[in-house]
């Protein structure tokens, strides 16, 4: 299912514009006018009718006529309620495709914050002494930094996430051979790594060599070139390889 999928989406563009707010995204007119015309479907949709108002205007003694016309307001109602509905999802989707539409912009600054994490994330993979032993020496700095490495680690995970929600294109294909570079530079360098928390990944493959970065999906596309032809390299190799014993073998 695609990100901006109909079924669902008023849901995911309210949770992705409070991600983005809660990360401090400013959005540009394109989105919020998304968002206005949003808000105004949301809001004008009209409530339902009195279930009880027929019942009621026959129980009082009502005529036909106004029988009638309370039955054509009810039906008239079902309509227009159901057209809102389908309205306030396009309304939705519009929204997602203006994010995705003003992606480049929305990464830029998300990428501010992933490089904040990835900076402090480094200084605590570097660091050589617990908690305890930091305090006890006075390094203030260098505890607090790694009191709060659950905190950055998850936040770095959490910006992740909302750029690959948010931010790629369904057309992008950015996992070819299995390769990966969303979030390391170097995948070769974490492939075994350690940890039960995206904060202990973080770590220990920083310690193994390993490289992060925040990549845009043309970023990741130009890094996994080199890597998608030497793994048809490889592949071609081989295969000359199977076909030269086999020659040999017949």
């Amino acid at each position: 299912m695609s990100w901006n999928h109909r079924e669902g989406a008023p849901f995911r563009a309210r949770k992705l514009l409070a991600d983005l707010d809660h990360h401090g995204v400013q959005l540009d007119g394109q989105v919020l006018d998304a968002l206005t015309h949003l808000d105004r479907v949301e809001a004008e949709k009209p409530a339902e009718p009195d279930p009880q108002a027929l019942h009621d205007a026959i129980v009082a003694g009502a005529s036909t006529a106004d029988l009638d016309a309370l039955v054509l307001t009810e039906l008239g109602s079902h309509r227009i309620r159901a057209a809102y509905a389908q309205a306030r999802l396009t309304a939705a989707v519009r929204v997602l495709a203006a994010v995705l539409t003003d992606r480049d912009q929305i990464h830029a600054q998300l990428a501010d914050k992933a490089a904040d994490c990835i900076d402090k994330l480094e200084r605590i993979a570097a660091l050589d002494a617990p908690l305890d032993t930091l305090i006890r020496e006075g390094r203030h700095d260098d505890a607090r930094l790694l009191a709060d490495a659950h905190i950055t680690g998850e936040t770095l995970n959490q910006l992740y996430q909302l750029r690959d929600l948010a931010l790629i294109p369904a057309s992008a294909d950015l996992r070819p051979y299995s390769l990966d570079v969303s979030r390391w530079r170097n995948p070769d360098k974490v492939a075994h790594g350690h940890g039960t928390t995206a904060t202990e990944l973080f770590v220990d493959g920083l310690r193994r060599g390993g490289t992060l970065w925040y990549p845009s999906a043309d970023e990741q596309a130009e890094a996994l070139a080199p890597l998608v032809a030497e793994v048809e390299r490889t592949a071609q190799r081989k295969h000359e390889q199977d076909w030269g014993v086999g020659a040999i073998a017949r």
